[in-house]
C-alpha cells in the first residue's frame, strides 16, 4: 500500500494499483523460483526429500506416476494398465514392476477410490495389456464403470 500511494495513477482499467502490485509481485516471485527449481541443488533436494520421506507414504510411487503421465512429464517408467484375471474376473489393473523371478507386481485399484486398492502377484499369462492411459483408466474406476465401453473399445492388446 505505501508504494502504491506513491504511485501517478490509482487504477488502471479498473483494477487497483494495490492488486496489480501484487500480482506482478507474486508473478516475479514465481518466475525466480522456476529458475531456481531447475539448478543442481534444487533437484538434489527434492530427490532426497522423495527417498528419504515421500517414498514412505503409502501410494505416494503410484499417486506421483499417475499424475507425471496425466501432465505428460514420465520418463517411460509409469506403470502399464492391465486387466488382471483375479478371482474369475477381469480386473482393471497396474503394472508396478516386473520381478527377476517372472512375476509381476499388479496393483488393482479400489474403485470409486482408486487410492487404496490390492497388490498381486502374478504371472504373464494372468495379465492381458491395455492401450489406454493410467489417467483414462482411473477415469473408470472413479466413474464404476460408466464409459469403460468408449475407452476401452479396441483397446485390447492380444497377448
Amino acid at each position: 500500500m505505501p508504494l502504491a500511494h506513491k504511485m501517478p495513477v490509482e487504477n488502471v482499467a479498473g483494477t487497483g494499483i494495490p492488486l496489480l502490485m501484487a500480482i506482478i509481485t507474486i508473478l516475479i516471485c514465481l518466475f525466480i523460483m522456476g529458475l531456481l527449481s531447475k539448478t543442481r541443488e534444487a533437484k538434489k533436494s527434492v530427490d532426497w526429500l522423495e527417498s528419504a520421506i515421500l517414498s514412505n507414504i503409502p501410494g505416494y510411487s503410484f499417486i506421483k506416476g499417475i499424475g507425471e503421465s496425466i501432465v505428460g512429464a514420465e520418463d517411460n517408467k509409469m506403470q502399464e494398465v492391465v486387466f488382471g484375471w483375479i478371482e474369475d474376473s477381469w480386473q482393471l489393473s497396474f503394472v508396478t514392476e516386473r520381478l527377476e523371478n517372472g512375476l509381476i507386481a499388479v496393483y488393482v485399484p479400489g474403485a470409486p477410490s482408486p487410492w487404496s486398492g490390492s497388490l498381486y502377484f502374478m504371472t504373464e499369462e494372468k495379465i492381458k495389456k491395455l492401450d489406454i492411459k493410467p489417467n483414462e483408466a482411473l477415469m473408470i474406476i472413479k466413474r464404476l464403470g460408466i464409459g469403460s465401453n468408449r475407452l476401452l473399445k479396441d483397446k485390447y492388446i492380444a497377448s
